[in-house]
């Protein structure tokens, strides 16, 4: 982990806190689709962004920012508590970001789809530690490791899978 450094200004001194920063890396796209995705929950609970941080969320300006996708990066509290805010389960945000979907059990997912939301979210979490220039260079190239073992794995499950159904057929 980065060493915090301390930031002098005007005589003081801050620590940069730009190091406890989450550091997901996800496309501008990425982004707005998450943003599509918290203004909808918010808009079913019925919530204005004001009673969103009520509830224990963020901010109104980090919400407003998230819904606008303005920025690529948050701290991850601040997404932690969007998400119990928005009454989603931990894990969605990442889940969401990787091209996923928030609840996994909302859609009435089978045992499979349920499967795939949690290497869904595998793959999330192992790409945010691999791209996260804040981790240890040892743990980001285990992630990265991990992270070519799950989809060596997804890629065979889905060759035997396909192999299955040709058989079926």
């Amino acid at each position: 982990m980065t060493a915090m450094r301390a930031t002098p200004v005007a005589g003081w001194t801050f620590q940069n806190l730009s190091v406890k920063m989450t550091h997901v890396t996800a496309s501008e796209q990425d982004w707005q689709r998450l943003g599509t995705y918290v203004t909808r929950r918010r808009n079913e609970l019925g919530l204005t962004q004001s009673q969103v941080q009520a509830r224990g969320g963020p901010s109104i300006a980090t919400v407003r920012n998230i819904e606008l996708a303005v920025k690529d990066s948050y701290r991850d509290g601040n997404l932690r508590a969007l998400e119990r805010a928005l009454d989603w389960p931990a894990g969605a945000v990442d889940r969401i970001l990787a091209g996923g979907e928030p609840d996994d059990t909302a859609t009435g997912d089978t045992n499979d789809d349920s499967a795939d939301a949690q290497f869904t979210a595998a793959i999330a979490l192992l790409r945010a530690i691999r791209d996260n220039p804040n981790r240890s260079r040892p743990l980001r190239a285990m992630a990265s490791a991990q992270l070519e073992q799950l989809t060596a794995i997804l890629a065979a499950d889905k060759a035997e899978e396909e192999q299955r159904s040709s058989q079926a057929s």
